[in-house]
């Protein structure tokens, strides 16, 4: 049997990834509560990702994490960068 996450359970789930400092730590949080494609798929649904168009676990993943993680730390990098005139 699945372990279903709650609506409660998946939105502390985001906010641990919103929180984490790097893609890599939102790997080991997805990787310690989503051990199955039905879990990310639940989390995916949950963020508004469209799931149907992944079907592997580490494209759920990766998709997931730049949801996420991903987009901040993208943002920040632009932000912070000298463009050299």
């Amino acid at each position: 049997m699945v372990f279903k996450p709650t609506e409660d359970e998946l939105a502390k789930l985001v906010k641990q990834l919103r929180a984490a400092d790097s893609r890599e730590e939102g790997r080991i949080i997805l990787d310690e509560h989503c051990k199955t494609v039905t879990q990310l798929k639940l989390l995916g649904k949950h963020l508004h990702i469209p799931v149907y168009m992944y079907k592997k676990k580490l494209e759920l993943k990766e998709r997931i994490i730049q949801a996420t993680i991903g987009h901040r730390i993208d943002s920040m990098v632009i932000q912070n960068h000298k463009w050299d005139d």
